[in-house]
């Protein structure tokens, strides 16, 4: 007779399936299963264990996927409790991790780097980071593996406080910040350089970290370059990395109004606030992407009272924000909208931009991104009430004509034969 314990072990087998969706769905399983107590002792059972450890410590080719793909269960299941935790660490998944990394099989390097960002931060360790730091030193510009392991190590820097050494902070920013000026703009090692400086930046704590190493402003000089481009991935690198930094340095000030905070924030505005002109330029362009990441960074600038001022100093910058017309998307739209919205929490908005432009401000923050104005409803009432007047006219018919569709009228009206 099946028992639990049997299920749970099957489950485990299950990993191993050739069919892909059978081996996601037992590790969906196996994943909720170790949320609550019962389920977690027989999920580590010594049974199951030994499953997950023979899997894990297979290091034959043909077991590579299986393999890796038991990591990424063991390591996703780490952070779900304390005891979760200790049984993960039992099975020894960190180092096998780090033993592949040390390897020399680019893909399973690539797939190890992607399964240690699963790691609860404040298990990962100073040891490993410093030796994923090492480990990208020793190899920059040899491929994807080493800018992937220095973006896993900035993502972690700016997650949470004191998990990260002050000298291990300072050691990665010079690390990036030196290797910026030897990588040519518009190339794919700019754009690993400009993505891993974007990680970091994510949060008011990694540029953070950025400031306090005193590489602030030896990284975002190579911004501009890489923006006046041709080498699209180079472009969007740079505006992803010009939004986090400047969104991070407003919540960093109006969380914390230390000289260090502002100290950052004059660093990004002298930097930056020459390319404002570009990036309202490229917030009309027709390519999607250009335009939404110049719309993102617009939003970001607009969270400033510099950049309101700088946006707003742009001819006809007010008249093309508020314009719904002239974009066709939904996230463009949007991004519209929450410029304005930016714009409208200074409190001295009006002084800056105008009383009259800040009520036609106020007035389409009111109407929402999509226009949604009372005075738009009644209008499209109206409209529908007359069309159906005049249905009505060229459609006679019984008493449920009213129930007629549409394209019912238009061949009554037209004459159309099916």
């Amino acid at each position: 007779m099946f028992t639990e314990q049997d299920l749970i072990l099957g489950l485990v087998c299950a990993i191993s399936d050739t069919v892909l969706g059978v081996a996601n769905v037992a590790c969906s399983t196996l994943l909720k299963t170790v949320e609550c107590k019962q389920g977690l002792a027989a999920v580590f059972s010594p049974e199951c264990c030994q499953e997950l450890a023979a899997r894990i410590q297979n290091h034959s080719e043909a077991a590579s996927v299986i393999r890796m793909r038991c990591l990424e269960l063991v390591c996703r299941m780490w952070s779900v409790s304390a005891d979760t935790a200790a049984c993960c660490k039992a099975l020894g998944a960190k180092e096998q991790l780090v033993a592949i990394l040390e390897g020399n099989d680019i893909l399973l390097q690539l797939n190890a780097v992607e399964i240690l960002a699963y790691l609860p931060p404040n298990d990962i360790g100073q040891e490993l980071l410093s030796q994923l730091l090492t480990t990208a030193e020793d190899s920059l510009g040899s491929g994807a593996v080493p800018a992937r392991l220095l973006s896993c190590v900035a993502s972690f820097v700016g997650q949470q406080e004191g998990m990260v050494s002050a000298p291990l902070q300072k050691r990665l920013c010079i690390i990036i910040a030196e290797r910026l000026p030897h990588e040519r703009p518009g190339s794919e090692g700019a754009v690993d350089m400009l993505s891993i400086l974007a990680a970091l930046c994510d949060t008011p704590r990694g540029l953070g970290a950025l400031a306090q190493s005193e590489q602030l402003a030896a990284a975002v000089m190579h911004v501009a370059p890489n923006l006046r481009s041709q080498h699209q991935p180079s472009k969007l690198a740079a505006l992803s990395l010009i939004v986090n930094a400047v969104r991070s340095s407003a919540l960093a000030c109006r969380a914390d109004s230390s000289d260090a905070a502002s100290a950052a924030a004059a660093t990004l505005h002298q930097a930056l606030a020459p390319l404002v002109p570009g990036l309202v330029k490229l917030s009309r362009t027709p390519i999607f992407e250009e335009r939404v990441g110049a719309l993102c960074s617009c939003r970001s600038i607009a969270m400033h009272q510099w950049g309101v001022q700088a946006l707003f100093a742009q001819n006809d910058f007010l008249s093309f924000i508020i314009d719904r017309k002239e974009e066709s998307s939904k996230r463009g739209l949007e991004e519209k909208y929450y410029v304005v919205k930016e714009a409208l929490v200074h409190a001295n908005i009006g002084e800056v931009i105008g009383l009259e432009n800040q009520a036609i401000l106020v007035a389409f923050a009111a109407d929402g991104a999509y226009y949604t104005s009372s005075k738009f409803f009644w209008f499209c009432f109206w409209c529908s009430h007359v069309i159906f007047s005049i249905c009505s006219c060229f459609c006679p018919g019984p008493s449920d004509s009213r129930n007629i569709t549409v394209r019912q009228c238009c061949k009554r009206m037209l004459g159309w034969v099916d």
